[in-house]
């Protein structure tokens, strides 16, 4: 209730996605290993593509032929545009190293002995870093994974334009199709919060609105 209050949000709504964690993995021939190092936000674009080739009636891809159903199509020449602005994922993936460093004594007193075990426990079940962490946590990776995943050939990059990357990268897509550097684009864009820091962060210069209702270019925006 106190705004001032330290570590805190003044937020009293939010907008919540069911089953975040929850991906199928093997329906896209991704190994679980991959996966534990996978930002959920790429997972998620994954399944919106996939909804919105099948929506366009491109709905069975095949690396060898293309796509089945879409003829006079060429995926060489699509391409893949996605707003991301934040990586909450790896600040989970990296707790499990500045658990460590904090146990080392690094960043400020060296916990004792007693205080130790807790610590690493409390860490226990992320998965340690691996050689997917960095491709799976990495933003201009999510674009990459996904034109791999369709053989998509054109312009595939990821943009940082703060709250603007989705609509930005529509624009980009926009402005190649006219171009004519690529034939279609997928364009679009993921923001999760996974944990509290962008939101304590953004409260602390009254960036979120008070109200719990987002209102652009409103005059009764707060």
């Amino acid at each position: 209730p106190v705004p001032r209050n330290l570590d805190k949000s003044y937020v009293q709504k939010g907008a919540f996605i069911e089953n975040v964690r929850d991906f199928a993995a093997m329906h896209y021939g991704i190994a679980p290993k991959r996966v534990q190092g996978m930002d959920p936000q790429h997972r998620l674009l994954m399944d919106t593509v996939r909804a919105a080739l099948q929506d366009a009636g491109l709905e069975r891809f095949d690396f060898e032929t293309g796509f089945e159903n879409g003829a006079g199509f060429n995926p060489d020449r699509m391409g893949t545009f996605l707003g991301l602005s934040s990586s909450e994922y790896r600040d989970i993936l990296g707790m499990r190293t500045m658990a460590l460093g904090m146990a080392s004594g690094i960043w400020g007193n060296k916990p004792d002995q007693a205080a130790l075990k807790p610590l690493l426990d409390s860490v226990e079940n992320l998965a340690p870093l691996s050689a997917f962490s960095m491709p799976g946590t990495l933003l201009n990776m999510a674009a990459a994974s996904i034109a791999h995943q369709w053989g998509l050939g054109g312009p595939a990059f990821s943009i940082d334009a703060a709250c603007a990357s989705a609509l930005v990268a529509v624009t980009d897509a926009v402005t190649y199709l006219r171009a004519g550097l690529c034939d279609s684009a997928v364009a679009g864009g993921a923001y999760l919060n996974l944990t509290p820091l962008n939101l304590v962060c953004f409260s602390r210069i009254g960036a979120i609105s008070k109200q719990g209702r987002c209102r652009p270019f409103d005059a009764q925006a707060d």
